[in-house]
């Protein structure tokens, strides 16, 4: 499935990021501008509609691929398997932080009638897991009273962007509780084939280098700093 994903930041008036603690989260990159739009997975033991589920983030599925029935602004849609679309709600706000759940959450509103008069609706949970870049959205839950589908997202892009310094070839993450250790790597050769030409790269000591980089955490990259 391809996806073609907005790699900047939003100027709408509802961007797509939430700031807590001084820290920002932005879920823009799973925004998807062209191609085809997410598609969840049933988490649920069972699947009793055989129904698909369509999702984009802060922005519309009706205009991608061909789901165009699923309503017009439609930001999460459900095909169900008699053919009939289900508006799953539109983007009006900026996700929100929870504290409790220590995730994301965006809503999405107003869309079709439900059987109780009330409107669908649907809340997407995004959850920090690093290393977590093409994962997909999970339906975990429809509740029939309120008219509204709950999804969680494990994935990267829920993590806060920061920066973090570490010396001596280790950095330590205490907000995600991950610890990157890099001197086993720096007794070895490494080749890189890039096609006409070969790069060899080698550790500090190997190159009699004295002065011992500097690590930097750039969320999901490690970057070395001489």
């Amino acid at each position: 499935m391809a996806h073609q994903a907005c790699m900047f930041e939003t100027s709408t008036d509802t961007p797509c990021s939430v700031t807590f603690k001084n820290r920002k989260i932005s879920l823009q990159k799973l925004l998807v501008v062209e191609g085809e739009a997410w598609v969840a997975i049933d988490g649920r033991f069972q699947n009793p509609n055989n129904a698909e589920y369509y999702i984009n983030v802060c922005g519309q599925v009706s205009s991608l691929g061909n789901l165009s029935n699923c309503g017009e602004g439609s930001s999460a849609c459900v095909l169900r398997a008699d053919g009939t679309y289900i508006n799953l709600g539109n983007f009006t706000t900026s996700p929100e932080y929870d504290d409790a759940s220590n995730s994301v959450r965006l809503k999405y509103i107003g869309g079709t009638q439900c059987s109780n008069g009330k409107l669908w609706n649907s809340v997407i949970e995004f959850v920090c897991r690093p290393g977590h870049i093409n994962s997909e959205p999970v339906l975990t839950r429809i509740d029939v009273t309120e008219c509204r589908y709950e999804f969680e997202w494990q994935t990267a892009e829920a993590c806060p962007e920061a920066q973090i310094d570490g010396t001596g070839c280790k950095v330590y993450d205490s907000n995600l509780g991950i610890d990157y250790d890099l001197n086993p790597l720096r007794s070895k050769t490494y080749e890189v084939d890039s096609g006409p030409y070969k790069f060899y790269l080698e550790s500090a000591n190997q190159l009699k280098i004295h002065h011992v980089p500097k690590i930097v955490i750039l969320r999901k990259t490690l970057v070395f700093v001489k």
